[in-house]
C-alpha cells in the first residue's frame, strides 16, 4: 500500500472506478476530435497552441497461424520472446448501476 492510497481496497476501486466513469466521455471526444484531424488530410496542421502531424504508413504482421503450419508449434515456441505483465479491467457493478440510476 503506498501512502497516497492509504485506504482500503474497497474505496480504492470505487475511486478508481468513479474516476474512469468521469474520464470516459472525455476520452470519446478526443478520439472523435483525431478522426476528424486525421480526416482533413495527411501533413501538418497549425493551432495556436499545439500542432499536429498527421502521417501515413504500414505495419506489418505475422499470421502465426500460417507459420505454425509451416514451421511446427515447437519452432514457433523456440523463436519467440515472451514478457509478462499484469492488467488491471475494472467494471461497474449491477448494484452500483441501480444505486446511479435511483439518484
Amino acid at each position: 500500500m503506498t501512502e497516497r492510497y492509504a485506504i482500503p481496497t474497497a474505496d480504492l476501486i470505487d475511486k478508481l472506478g468513479t474516476a474512469k466513469a468521469r474520464l470516459a466521455p472525455l476520452l470519446e471526444e478526443v478520439k472523435a476530435m483525431e478522426e476528424e484531424v486525421k480526416a482533413r488530410g495527411l501533413g501538418r496542421h497549425e493551432g495556436t497552441l499545439y500542432a499536429a502531424t498527421v502521417s501515413a504508413g504500414e505495419r506489418t504482421t505475422l499470421d502465426l497461424e500460417a507459420v505454425r503450419e509451416k514451421l511446427g508449434a515447437k519452432w514457433c515456441v523456440k523463436h519467440s520472446n515472451v514478457t509478462g505483465y499484469i492488467r488491471l479491467n475494472i467494471n461497474v457493478k449491477k448494484t452500483a448501476l441501480l444505486k446511479l440510476v435511483a439518484e
